[in-house]
């Protein structure tokens, strides 16, 4: 059918394009991250998905090194790769000593297209990040089931059963235009803090994790805030100083979303 409307628009495509079919479970996995299916209940067949970034090697604690009259150079990379290293006066030492804890990778969670299922759990435990579906407003919710899809509220309620870490709304019916759409929001709110509305071309930083008390946390946990519209480099590093945040940019377009942006100027 897609080849069947680009032939009766006269389009032709100049790069090759491959289709692969979804099945439940991990669909896409390298030595950086992995990609996880889960089917959702739509009433046609349709996926959320899971990115987990995998965990990196903890910090190289140079300070150390550096007591034991090491210089700076290639054998710190040695080091820093975990390799068991003999010194040139003889002593042999271990690089994963100089290593700090391993940074636990961040999990991105993408919920559209669904009404409420068990899966959406599955998808979104312990996500640093879950971009969610919200449709209809709570006053809808017969609606957003008949239609296979969520409400604001509901969205919230899964990120709160999932502990999550943030929720953006997206996929917001044209329903809901101007401060309309602030209402979703507030439904949102009621059981899970602040949460944001994606709008096109956004921008979002995601810090690494860190181990606080025994428990992964995220550092922008407990930090709600609202985003400029415009997201410029001199907007971006502000925000980098503000949380002293490690460089993630995570990119989101959202061509087809009709959502609206709501803007608060924390700085």
């Amino acid at each position: 059918m897609f080849f069947s409307v680009l032939r009766a628009a006269q389009v032709r495509l100049q790069y090759r394009i491959n289709f692969i079919q979804v099945r439940p479970g991990i669909i896409f996995e390298d030595q950086q991250f992995a990609v996880s299916a889960f089917p959702m209940n739509h009433g046609i067949e349709d996926y959320a998905y899971r990115v987990v970034e995998k965990d990196t090697v903890g910090q190289l604690q140079v300070e150390k090194l550096l007591k034991l009259g090491l210089k700076s150079g290639p054998l710190f990379g040695k080091i820093k790769a975990g390799e068991i290293v003999k010194l040139e006066n003889g002593l042999t030492i271990n690089g994963k000593d100089f290593l700090g804890p391993d940074r636990p990778g961040r999990i991105i969670a993408i919920v559209l297209d669904t009404k409420d299922t068990p899966e959406i759990i599955k998808a979104a435990e312990q996500a640093d990040v879950l971009v969610h579906e919200a449709t209809y407003g709570a006053e809808n919710s017969i609606m957003a089931k008949r239609h296979g899809h969520s409400t604001s509220l509901q969205a919230a309620e899964h990120a709160r059963a999932a502990h999550a870490h943030q929720l953006i709304l997206t996929h917001i019916s044209a329903r809901y235009l101007g401060k309309m759409a602030d209402q979703l929001v507030k439904q949102a709110k009621k059981c899970f803090f602040v949460v944001p509305i994606l709008h096109m071309i956004w921008k979002f930083l995601i810090s690494q994790q860190r181990k606080v008390k025994g428990k992964t946390k995220s550092m922008l946990d407990n930090q709600y805030f609202w985003f400029k519209r415009k997201t410029d480099k001199q907007f971006i590093q502000k925000i980098e100083q503000h949380f002293s945040l490690d460089r993630l940019t995570s990119t989101v377009l959202a061509g087809r979303f009709s959502s609206v942006p709501l803007i608060e100027d924390f700085f």
